[in-house]
């Protein structure tokens, strides 16, 4: 159940950041796409994903964050895996140092897939000529 939670909750970040970006596309690009004779299909794939890949890029970033968040807030609720980990040391006398290892864990993943998602969409914004 927490694993579908999860799944819609932070699948919403992903889908209004891929519409966002999918809306900042420029008319005149349609224009001139459909003047060159390109159907909705091809203009999609050649034209509108690579100048939104950025902002999908980023409603990965933060679907990721979210998805840790809801690994943390999980244990609350019963769930059987990291978060929970994290929980158990907290609530024993003396498993303080490990629940700060663990939850820093947690933050070093986010932070590290932060990071490489944003270097590459930096990336591809170089490559398409909009940074």
């Amino acid at each position: 159940m927490i694993r579908l939670t999860m799944i819609v909750y932070a699948t919403i970040p992903a889908t209004r950041y891929t519409v966002e970006g999918l809306r900042n596309v420029p008319p005149s690009l349609h224009e001139a796409a459909s003047m060159s004779g390109l159907n909705r299909l091809q203009r999609l794939r050649h034209i509108e994903l690579p100048l939104a890949f950025p902002h999908i890029l980023l409603g990965i970033n933060q679907t990721i964050i979210f998805s840790l968040f809801m690994v943390i807030i999980g244990a609350f609720i019963g769930t059987d895996d990291l978060g929970q980990l994290i929980m158990q040391s907290l609530s024993r006398a003396n498993g303080m140092g490990q629940g700060i290892l663990l939850g820093l864990c947690v933050a070093f993943i986010g932070l590290a897939a932060d990071h490489l998602i944003h270097t590459w969409s930096n990336s591809r914004k170089k490559a398409l000529g909009i940074a």
